[in-house]
């Protein structure tokens, strides 16, 4: 007599309804951000869309049920708050966000290189606040540090589990590469960023700066997994959105992240690594964006500020902040 076929038991109807609402959510966040990029562009609308939903990305993240997808139209708000001079808004925005995720720390380099001290104070330090109170009171909470800093160190993406690391480290680990190496491409990665981030200070306008902060951080940190890339590739899709010229440089970089899935460890690597070579390297008179402010923090005085974070229209500082590069004042 055969013996009966086991069929797996399906999930509960609950849980199954659950899982829809999420995955409704997830794609309406990502719709969202792709309408934010877009600005009125149904071209870009497209090529967003196809970039956040329609790749490896989405298709190794979507099913993971993972908060970070949720936090790439807060990276598209936060750096548009920072475009428009709105810093206290752009730092409350983020100081939330670092509360559920501190997946877009990095960020927070743009408004202590602008030296607005006055945004961050007043909501960083509330955070903090509302972060030590929570891990007081909380159960578990205690561990937080410990936790932040297995995860910083790579958390469980080691060993075998190292090919769905997307860092250069993780690719070196799952590639049988010497350690001292990856830790050697880490090291240029940052060195790369930090030269070009002090040479191109005076045009580098917030979102291409944010761009080129969260891919480094990826690329040259402990961890980053595919889920991480929704906020980098709406980074990149902003600050080409909010600048001239054409996307030709970036078409390899998005390629590689829209391969279908299961797409390679290799692949995905790759592809961050062709955005921030595009990011670094483009040239200065496609960057006509709102900039900060036209000399360098440490060669310069701040620049005025109101008590909401905006710039002092009656500072001059302010006022060559509030230009388009070649175009004008803003209107």
């Amino acid at each position: 007599m055969a013996a009966r076929k086991t069929l797996a038991p399906s999930p509960p109807l609950p849980e199954m309804a659950a899982f829809a609402v999420w995955l409704a959510l997830v794609a309406a966040a990502l719709a969202l951000t792709a309408a934010l990029v877009a600005r009125g562009s149904p071209v870009r609308f497209g090529a967003a869309t196809m970039v956040l939903l329609g790749g490896a990305i989405a298709g190794q993240s979507l099913f993971a049920g993972n908060l970070s997808a949720l936090l790439a139209p807060v990276t598209v708000a936060v750096l548009l708050a920072f475009h428009r001079e709105r810093w206290l808004l752009g730092c409350a925005i983020l100081a939330v966000s670092l509360l559920i995720k501190p997946l877009l720390a990095p960020l927070i380099l743009i408004p202590v290189l602008r030296r607005r001290r006055l945004a961050l104070a007043r909501t960083m330090l509330p955070a903090g606040a509302l972060l030590l109170l929570a891990m007081a009171l909380v159960p578990g909470g205690r561990t937080f540090p410990r936790v932040l800093l297995d995860s910083l160190a790579g958390s469980n993406l080691q060993g075998p589990d190292a090919d769905e690391n997307l860092a250069v480290r993780g690719w070196a680990e799952a590639h049988r590469v010497p350690p001292a190496l990856g830790v050697l491409a880490a090291a240029t990665i940052v060195a790369g960023i930090v030269v070009m981030v002090a040479v191109r200070f005076r045009v580098g306008p917030p979102a291409w700066l944010g761009a080129v902060l969260l891919l480094g951080t990826f690329l040259a940190g402990g961890i980053a997994e595919a889920n991480y890339l929704f906020a980098a590739a709406a980074a990149v899709l902003l600050h080409l959105a909010l600048r001239p010229g054409g996307w030709a440089a970036y078409l390899p970089g998005f390629a590689l992240l829209t391969l279908p899935s299961p797409a390679t460890q290799t692949a995905l690597v790759a592809g961050e690594l062709a955005l921030l070579a595009a990011l670094l390297f483009e040239p200065a008179r496609l960057m006509r964006c709102r900039v900060a402010p036209a000399a360098l923090p440490w060669r310069s005085p701040p620049t005025k500020e109101h008590s909401d974070g905006t710039a002092d229209p009656d500072d001059p500082a302010a006022a060559r902040a509030a230009q388009w590069v070649g175009r004008g004042p803003l209107r």
